[in-house]
């Protein structure tokens, strides 16, 4: 690959550039030979003071400089700065305008102001006449239409100045979405009512300064849905340098990239097709929660050559289609409470977990509910482990003997709904869309009633325990989340509870031979802490239910009084730090 150095970039744009000014002279001899001729040798210096003030003006392409000095051809060298003919500045110094519009209403202006001029007979005018000007700045657009900047070694696209071609006016606006509908919750029934798209368009006017949003939002189907929205495209441009090329409208969908060119593209309409929803294959759960799906992102252009005759040209609109599933969907389950159970399992301890209900649509119609109802299942298949290995874990650091857990294992126990899906944001299609939600929730968090029984020998002194607690905490809420500008975890709050409570030991003294006695010396240190609800996923989009059990360590100071050795007190450990269940579902 050539590389250049700075120096050798530098000579050869100044190469280009020496070869720029000597294409507008060879063109100028051409269109203007009066001029010319009057200027002789001093013509490369008119030339090069040309391009300078150009450059003053933003105007650096080879063509744009000389139709600058074709102006001054007709009315004077540096004629702009001049107070009669302020226009001309006010053209050449707006920074909105591209260069090639300022010399093309420059021009334009100039020849109007040319025919203006009265003719005298007899007496011959300085300026040239208005169709000697046309054909002179024809002359230079054959010339030097292809060179490019003054001085670039890269080559660009080519300046147009042809006939007025510019957009008016542009219309977007989503059609074709009266079905959507959303999930509400009233009077204890869940039912789907009409929702409010964005009706409220985007219309862009020539003139005006403000351009399309960058991005606009819309909620569609996916192809497995239905008929989706559309987006209906309407341009008005009533000067065209070709009806058969301009307007041009593109846009690329799943199909590829389509276009349509002049007439053809004056109304277009263009289905929306957002991408599917969120299917994860098995074994993961479907549908996950509130899950914020990723957008089919598509890209709309109009372009014209963006010449106007005067005012600011539109000259190119474009913007970024961000379009989002518009799938509205409805989980509701139910729990019942469980029966009490014993450690060791014996024929009195309960059967089987009763199996949950669930129900799950989509836009009314029911989807597969069995991932759900397997998901709930596990909470109590967890939980009932943990407490089976609490019976070890009792034995082991206590030093208890036939050791026994008993437990209502209820958690989650009742019923909850949520209904959730995308939602324009103050329905507007410039502002991003929001994962709205509203839900309910009367659930018994948790009933546990824990106890844990056994005999206990310390020393010589025997003793029966029983420690227990209660572990009970009920959720009840209704929530929604209608504002954008609200977060998951502030609109949960409620959906959310937790406790921490203390063991309570009963010891019953057993007398034996030895005449020891075993009581208890102080207050049980550690607890039973629960935390149940719904929270925004760790680590990925979308919320999940969760439940959390865990026994922190419990100890208690036991004194023994033996009448031998006489009273002796030692802290006991009950039972370790333990986990009893870490449930998240969603």
């Amino acid at each position: 690959m050539l590389r250049l150095t700075p120096a050798q970039t530098r000579a050869l744009s100044a190469l280009a550039q020496r070869r720029g000014l000597a294409a507008i002279e060879r063109a100028t001899a051409t269109a203007f030979p009066d001029v010319a001729a009057r200027a002789g040798e001093r013509l490369p210096a008119l030339v090069a003071h040309a391009a300078e003030a150009a450059a003053v003006h933003g105007l650096y392409d080879v063509l744009c400089i000389a139709r600058l000095l074709a102006c001054w051809c007709a009315w004077g060298v540096g004629f702009e700065s001049r107070p009669e003919f302020a226009w001309a500045l006010a053209i050449l110094s707006d920074h909105r305008r591209h260069e090639g519009v300022k010399v093309f209403q420059l021009c334009l202006r100039v020849a109007e102001e040319l025919e203006r001029v009265p003719a005298r007979p007899g007496v011959p005018s300085a300026q040239p006449g208005r169709p000697a000007f046309e054909a002179a700045l024809a002359e230079y657009d054959r010339a030097l239409g292809h060179w490019g900047p003054l001085g670039g070694l890269v080559p660009m696209p080519p300046i147009r100045l042809g006939a007025p071609c510019d957009l008016d006016a542009v219309d977007l606006r989503v059609i074709d979405n009266a079905w959507r509908q959303r999930y509400e919750r009233s009077g204890g029934r869940w039912q789907r009512v009409t929702a409010v798209p964005a009706e409220d368009g985007v219309l862009l006017k020539a003139g005006e300064p403000d351009a399309l949003p960058q991005v606009l939002t819309v909620l569609s189907r996916s192809l497995d849905a239905g008929d989706p929205a559309q987006l209906r495209v309407r341009t008005l441009a009533r000067q065209a340098c070709d009806a058969a090329v301009h307007p041009w409208l593109r846009i690329n969908d799943l199909q590829g990239l389509q276009e349509w060119r002049g007439v053809a593209a004056a109304d277009v309409c263009v289905p929306l097709i957002a991408a599917a929803a969120f299917e994860p294959e098995p074994p993961r759960l479907t549908p996950a929660i509130a899950y914020e799906d990723s957008a089919q992102h598509l890209l709309l252009r109009i372009e014209t050559c963006g010449l106007r005759p005067s005012g600011l040209p539109l000259r190119e609109a474009r913007t970024e289609l961000a379009i989002y599933p518009a799938d509205q969907w409805l989980i509701e389950w139910e729990r019942a409470p469980a029966t009490r159970r014993s450690w060791p399992a014996s024929e009195r301890s309960g059967g089987d977990t009763a199996v949950p209900a669930c129900r799950i649509e989509r836009d009314g119609s029911a989807r597969d509910a069995s991932a759900w109802i397997a998901g709930l299942q596990a909470l109590d298949t967890q939980l009932l482990a943990a407490l089976e290995g609490l019976v070890l874990a009792w034995e082991r650091s206590s030093g208890v003997q036939n050791g026994q857990v008993h437990a209502e294992p209820t958690v989650l126990a009742g019923r909850s709904g949520l209904g959730w899906g995308w939602c324009e944001d103050g329905g507007r299609l410039d502002v991003a869309p929001f994962m709205a939600g509203t839900g309910f929730a009367e659930l018994s968090a948790c009933a546990l009633q824990l106890e844990l029984e056994g005999l206990l020998r310390l020393g010589d002194a025997p003793a029966r325990l029983r420690l227990a607690c209660a572990g009970k905490a009920a959720l009840s809420a209704e929530w929604t989340r209608t504002d954008g500008g609200k977060d998951w975890a502030a609109t949960l709050a409620p959906v959310n509870c937790s406790f921490r409570d203390s063991f309570e030991l009963a010891l019953r003294p057993l007398a034996d031979d030895s005449g020891c006695l075993v009581n208890q010396a102080g207050p049980v240190e550690g607890a039973l802490v629960g935390a149940f609800g719904m929270r925004p996923c760790v680590g990925s989009p979308g919320l999940q239910w969760y439940a959390q059990l865990r026994i922190e360590a419990v100890s208690v100071l036991l004194s023994v009084h033996d009448p031998l050795l006489g009273l002796q007190t030692r802290r006991c450990p009950l039972l370790p730090d333990l986990t009893l269940l870490d449930w998240s579902l969603g």
